[in-house]
């Protein structure tokens, strides 16, 4: 009875570069004995890992310093879990306290807040007296 194989190759990057390390070390190992002597190109695909392998490990200092970023940009603007509009030195901080003070200055007439950029939306409420 014939059986098929199936032989996986990852799509992942770090498992790619993990059975890739593993066939150069083991072809290493083998030396003349490896059936992949002078069958593959293996200096070449060695030279490609170490490039992939250096650009894996360029893309994950960079996902990293990425997320920090975001993380610094965030608690500036105070958009953390942990923060709120009562969050002092953060942007958000600081917006909440201009808009208190200006629907202060312009109570009544509060569109005025459009002209300092924002967005005011107006609806209409129905009491006894009509509308206010």
């Amino acid at each position: 009875m014939k059986r098929n194989r199936r032989v996986i190759i990852p799509r992942k990057a770090p498992k790619m570069l993990e059975l890739c390390k593993m066939i150069i070390s083991k072809h290493k190992e083998m030396g003349e004995r490896s059936p992949l002597d002078g069958a593959v190109n293996m200096q070449e695909m060695e030279q490609i890992f170490t490039n992939a392998l250096s650009a894996y490990n360029d893309s994950e200092k960079l996902s990293r310093d990425i997320e920090a970023a975001y993380e610094k940009r965030n608690r500036l603007l105070g958009l953390l879990r942990d923060q709120n509009s009562t969050t002092p030195s953060t942007l958000l901080y600081y917006m909440v306290s201009v808009r208190d003070v200006l629907l202060g200055a312009y109570k009544g007439n509060e569109r005025q807040l459009g002209n300092f950029g924002f967005e005011v939306n107006s609806s209409l409420t129905i009491n006894e007296d009509g509308i206010e």
